[in-house]
């Protein structure tokens, strides 16, 4: 059977079946009707492939834009908390050398005051 006439007995026992009506036997299309609408039907088939295979592409870039996205974030990210560990480092060298300081000048202030005591 070839596929257009298949299509209008599917279409036909279908649509009978709908209505609730049993059928016994459906007429067969002319020659021409049945290369139209299996021209019909091979034009809708190409259509739909295309549309099929254009989201199949769409959705493949859309991937993997996202995933090129997300592996840029991941690299700002460890980027980010690389500079927050060089910054802890640089503060507790900074807050080290401040508590040196602190006690040069305790020492400098009670040494000098020590000083000043005892020449008086």
């Amino acid at each position: 059977m070839p596929p257009a006439q298949f299509y209008h007995w599917y279409d036909v026992n279908l649509r009978m079946k709908l209505l609730g009506i049993k059928t016994k036997n459906v007429a067969k299309m002319n020659e021409a009707a049945a290369v139209e609408l299996g021209a019909d039907i091979l034009g809708e088939v190409v259509i739909l492939s295309v549309a099929i295979g254009a989201l199949a592409l769409e959705y493949g870039r859309r991937s993997k834009n996202d995933s090129d996205k997300e592996v840029r974030q991941q690299e700002i990210l460890l980027n980010i908390e690389k500079q927050i560990s060089e910054f802890e480092t640089i503060v507790k060298d900074q807050s080290s050398h401040l508590l040196k300081v602190k006690e040069l000048i305790q020492n400098k202030t009670s040494s000098t005051s020590n000083s000043s005591s005892s020449t008086k």
